[in-house]
């Protein structure tokens, strides 16, 4: 095996290798397009391989929760899963097992939920895996006194804030693949408000901080695109939004491009689950439950 340093997150791999033979188990989407044939796994599975082929591969490991919390207050973002793209990858004759990770469920209690990682195991050889995204940070004592630091993970969850705490980083990116860090939890000394970090994108893009000059919520991080799927550019793993104790919609950090979700405000506007398989982050919560974090996918591109 050969690591190409030019490709950040990816791998490529070199062997003989003709149009490979297959079969599929987990009942798998499968879109053909110009030149490929992408197949798309949403839950656990199998390609059963009868003459041996090179491939190309994503996995997107399932994003976070947004933080929550008992309290009202700066909550972090989610971070996305992770991004792990591999080309030109043989795969051997046998079965190979696809494991697809659940997104961080959204929490209106003090727990912070990273999301599961998603895998390729290639019988008798490696295991490819892509980290599920770390969760957003709670808000933490009574009442929310401090903040706490965003969880590590495929990509990081954003860190809270709480007067008169001090700032509070975000979560880093963990494992193989690509992802960025969730933003910092920061407060606005001149208007008393505090705004949560957003969680990281599997772009790789960091989240953005809370903002000390009017204590708004740090945006989500940028996802990755990939063509993979059905041959169309599209944005996967966005991070989540951090949420502001300034209890109104202009308040709030956006979801980053690719599915992350807007944080919620006061006790009328939670923030939304992510979509399923967009790997994305959910927002963080204000007095509300948080949003889930979407689950993960893995493809699978075939010369056609």
């Amino acid at each position: 095996m050969s690591f190409n340093p030019l490709i950040i997150g990816s791998i490529q791999e070199s062997g003989a290798g003709g149009v490979i033979a297959y079969t599929t188990s987990g009942s798998p989407t499968v879109n053909n397009y110009t030149g490929y044939t992408g197949v798309k796994w949403t839950g656990t599975g199998t390609i059963i391989v009868s003459a041996a082929g090179l491939v190309d591969v994503l996995i997107m490991g399932g994003g976070g929760a947004g933080g929550g919390g008992a309290q009202c207050g700066a909550s972090g973002g989610g971070g996305a899963g992770a991004a792990y793209e591999i080309t030109g990858l043989l795969l051997p004759v046998g079965t190979h097992t696809i494991t697809v990770g659940a997104g961080g469920a959204g929490t209106s209690t003090n727990t912070m939920n990273n999301g599961v990682d998603s895998s390729l195991a290639i019988s008798g050889g490696s295991t490819y895996t892509a980290d599920g995204g770390g969760a957003g940070a709670r808000l933490a004592g009574t009442p929310h006194t401090y903040g706490v630091v965003g969880n590590n993970g495929g990509c990081g969850g954003g860190g809270s804030s709480a007067w008169p705490s001090i700032d509070n980083a975000g979560g880093t990116h963990t494992g193989s693949g690509v992802g960025g860090s969730g933003g910092y939890g920061k407060r606005s000394p001149s208007t008393g408000h505090n705004g949560g970090g957003g969680g990281g994108g599997a772009y790789p893009s960091n989240g953005g901080n809370g903002n000390t000059s009017n204590g708004k919520g740090g945006g989500g991080g940028a996802g990755f695109s990939s063509t993979y799927p059905d041959g169309v550019s599209t944005y996967y793993g966005g991070g989540g939004g951090g949420a502001s104790t300034q209890n109104m919609s202009t308040g709030v950090g956006s979801g980053g491009t690719g599915g992350g979700t807007t944080a919620g405000y006061a006790y009328s506007s939670p923030p939304a689950n992510c979509a399923a398989n967009s790997a994305s982050g959910g927002g963080a919560s204000d007095c509300q439950t948080s949003g889930s974090g979407g689950s993960g996918f893995v493809v699978i591109r075939v010369a056609a």
